[in-house]
């Protein structure tokens, strides 16, 4: 019988020895599986479009040995990269993919790095939305050329999270943020005719 056993399962196991006198020993041993492998979200900030402001931190946990890091994004099909964690990233969608020492592999759901608003014109009216991401609150402000009556925050679902009415000779605007679930959220100035909206990223 070959004293090598190959391509085992995970589990308890015994093997006995028998010489040709009868004599015998046992031995018992288990084999333990390694925890699944898994890639897990840190945190993704957001870029302004044509801006390389992104980026992307991740962990690693379970399998075996080193990792071997593999990402892509969808809109891209250039884009590549080796490392765990990425920066410098323009607006997108990234999916990584993870490879342990025993050949597991995991992937990643689809990570997007937001587009953002910093400074934006828009005919009259000029915007600036800060800071994005937010974690406490958000501060909107614009020029004396625009006048806004009402102030509206919805979640990605169509959820509304916030209404400001404002007066009109402000000028600037904050919401408090910090009961928000992280994610994005679009933000709209209205004034009965115009409206115009920005986005926001709530960080953890």
């Amino acid at each position: 019988v070959d004293p090598v056993f190959l391509n085992l399962a995970a589990g308890s196991y015994e093997v006995v020895a028998i010489d040709f006198a009868g004599c015998q020993d046992t031995l018992e041993f288990t084999i333990d599986e390694p925890e699944e492998l898994q890639v897990l979200l840190n945190e993704v900030v957001g870029s302004e479009e044509g801006q390389f402001q992104g980026s992307i931190e991740v962990d690693v946990i379970g399998g075996t040995g080193e990792y071997d890091f593999s990402w892509i994004q969808l809109e891209d099909a250039e884009f590549s990269s080796t490392d765990q964690n990425l920066t410098n990233l323009t607006p997108g969608t990234y999916v990584l993919s993870v490879l342990d020492a025993n050949g597991c592999n995991a992937v990643s759901f689809e990570i997007v790095v937001e587009a953002i608003v910093g400074l934006i014109e828009n005919q009259s009216a000029t915007f600036m939305l800060y800071p994005n991401p937010a974690k406490d609150w958000i501060q909107i402000e614009w020029n004396e050329g625009a006048q806004w009556s009402s102030l509206l925050a919805y979640d990605m679902q169509g959820k509304l999270v916030a209404d400001v009415p404002i007066h009109s000779l402000e000028l600037r605007a904050r919401i408090d943020v910090r009961n928000w679930p992280s994610g994005s959220y679009l933000v709209l100035l209205s004034n009965g005719i115009e409206q115009h909206s920005l986005h926001v990223i709530k960080s953890e």
